[in-house]
């Protein structure tokens, strides 16, 4: 082999070696000790991080069902990943004490009490996934460790939930005849945690009459699930995709900004971390001011 080719192929090499898994991955973050607190905990979300190594088998067969777990879980659960081979990131990897690869840690944030939140104080739990290395049981595990903020109302806390009173927050209802809360809108309650009040009610044959009477703008025939938002001033009826976690916030984020998630400021600072156009949290609201002063001088 001549020299150029094998200097070409041992960079080839090298670069395989200490490229990320996910560097393109629109729903999992690469994270580094620069930016690992601003992703994993700076945040009310369970995030999941993956600790690998890329040369490793067991990393490899993993690296597929860890994409899928993440399509499918990004809406309500944070997916980062660790290249524990680059040595900026041996530190992080030594510090949670992973010793074999691929290694993956759930952190749980505490439950919030709305009247006494420190952001500073939140420490979160950290648990080894015991499971199969597979998208299905990844996912399952975090459905069990997203923290609920969403109440149940029965026939009697219902119609109290339907009337605001000064001082109080807005709310946002979920009307299902399903027994279980789907995990988005648990996602979406905790990206409006502290902005809207969340509840869903089980609608069957017994009570629509009875919700439809107390809810005016739907009729005795309406399809479930719905989902409206409750003001002082009003009932507004969602009319978008109720499985679209992105378009249920787009509609409530027109008349509040939720503080986490894709419409918010923290949202928009992860998707520049993400993508590289920011290193953390600190360096993308760095730009955001400097781009904000040369706006002002023009």
């Amino acid at each position: 082999m001549k020299l150029n080719s094998l200097l070409i192929s041992l960079v080839s090499i090298a670069s395989l070696v200490t490229a990320g898994f996910y560097d393109n991955t629109k729903s999992i973050y690469e994270v580094n000790p620069s930016n690992f607190d601003d992703v994993v905990l700076k945040t009310n979300h369970t995030t999941v991080v993956e600790f690998y190594a890329p040369w490793c088998k067991y990393c490899i067969l993993m690296k597929g069902h860890y994409k899928r777990a993440a399509r499918v879980a990004s809406d309500y659960a944070t997916f980062a990943a660790v290249n524990c081979d680059k040595d900026e990131n041996k530190p992080l990897c030594a510090k949670y004490h992973i010793e074999g690869f691929p290694t993956v840690i759930s952190f749980r944030p505490p439950k919030v009490n709305l009247d006494d939140y420190d952001e500073k104080k939140m420490k979160h739990a950290a648990e080894v996934y015991r499971g199969k290395r597979e998208a299905k049981p990844l996912v399952e595990f975090l459905q069990g460790r997203i923290k609920n903020y969403v109440k149940r109302l029965n026939s009697l806390k219902l119609e109290k939930f339907l009337r605001v009173q000064d001082g109080q927050r807005d709310r946002v209802l979920l009307l299902t005849n399903k027994n279980s809360l789907s995990p988005v809108f648990k996602g979406l309650a905790i990206d409006y945690l502290g902005v809207y009040d969340f509840a869903y009610f089980h609608v069957n044959d017994d009570n629509r009459v009875l919700v439809s009477s107390k809810i005016n703008v739907l009729d005795d025939n309406f399809d479930l699930p719905r989902i409206v938002l409750v003001t002082k001033d009003a009932i507004v009826l969602f009319h978008g995709d109720v499985k679209s976690k992105s378009s249920i916030s787009e509609f409530l984020s027109g008349y509040k900004q939720p503080v986490e998630g894709e419409f918010s400021v923290k949202g928009k600072a992860l998707k520049a971390i993400n993508s590289g156009r920011a290193k953390n949290f600190r360096d993308y609201f760095k730009k955001q001011k400097k781009q904000q002063l040369v706006k002002d001088e023009l």
